[in-house]
């Protein structure tokens, strides 16, 4: 029987691997395939057929010939978000071992998508910088959850949250249709043109240059405030653990109360999204 594959936030790692100095994502624009898989990404086409495929069309191209389509879809009775991964992918042991060399510290992860959700599904897009084995300690992670119908390829920035002042020995980059719970069949998400970035005020806890914006308190028990420093036209979005949205609210430009009393106890993530800018600001927060 296959089970549902967890997103990132709750899939165990494992690798082994030769490291060899490496600080950029490899076949980031997915210009290079080889039959249904792009080089250096797994997928789970060999038990979801169609679940990861190449874009040719110009419309789902950001840029060059090529980008990569994920499906979520219907196996079996159950759920298999479409997953792209620079590692491998067990789906019953629900691990994804290996990952790629990789030896710098970015500030963050960015990147080109569309997506179309069925229902309220929201999709996940990590990066992870990780320790030599045995250990393999998880040293930043920058997350970014396409959420709502984006119909034009928009670009997307997710800042790594260092944890540790190591420097990276391998990396771990997954992409996926739908989260661990609340994952509908037909999902669509499309992605082009990975990259990572280098600042010098690398390993800062904000998401994006803006750092007017302000989320408080944390943790948290009633209403969450956003301020938005006058940044007109923007909504947050609140995700749980398993990336499934939770709450959406559309945002003012000044300060916003956004009530999530209703929540379960628990890590949080929000997403501060721009109408025409994408993503302005990431973080989490605690429901206690």
């Amino acid at each position: 029987m296959i089970k549902k594959l967890l997103s990132i936030t709750s899939i165990a790692l494992v690798s082994v691997f030769t490291v060899t100095a490496q600080t950029t994502i490899p076949n980031a624009n997915f210009e290079t395939w080889s039959g249904s898989n792009a080089t250096s990404w797994n997928n789970l086409n060999g038990v979801a057929p169609g679940s990861c495929t190449k874009a040719t069309a110009p419309a789902d191209i950001h840029g060059g010939s090529a980008a990569i389509i994920l499906k979520t879809l219907s196996v079996f009775g159950n759920t298999a978000p479409g997953t792209a991964a620079t590692g491998t992918i067990n789906l019953l042991a629900q691990t994804v071992t290996g990952g790629t060399p990789f030896t710098a510290r970015p500030d963050s992860l960015t990147g080109w998508y569309k997506y179309v959700p069925q229902g309220n599904d929201a999709g996940n897009i990590v990066g992870i910088l990780l320790t030599a084995d045995p250990a393999r300690d998880t040293i930043a992670t920058a997350v970014f959850f396409p959420s709502g119908t984006v119909s034009t390829y928009t670009y997307f920035k997710a800042a790594f949250e260092y944890r540790l002042p190591d420097v990276p020995t391998q990396a771990l980059f997954i992409m996926a249709s739908s989260g661990a719970s609340g994952g509908v069949v037909n999902t669509l998400m499309y992605v082009d043109d990975l990259g990572v970035v280098y600042n010098p005020s690398v390993g800062v806890d904000e998401a994006t240059a803006t750092k007017d914006i302000s989320v408080y308190p944390n943790p948290v028990s009633d209403n969450l405030n956003v301020n938005m420093a006058g940044i007109q036209g923007a909504s947050v979005s609140i995700f749980d653990i398993t990336g499934k949205k939770v709450a959406q609210q559309i945002l003012t430009e000044k300060l916003n109360s956004v009530n999530v009393a209703s929540l379960a106890n628990g890590m949080y993530v929000y997403q501060v999204n721009s109408n025409t800018n994408g993503t302005l600001k990431t973080g989490k927060f605690i429901v206690k």
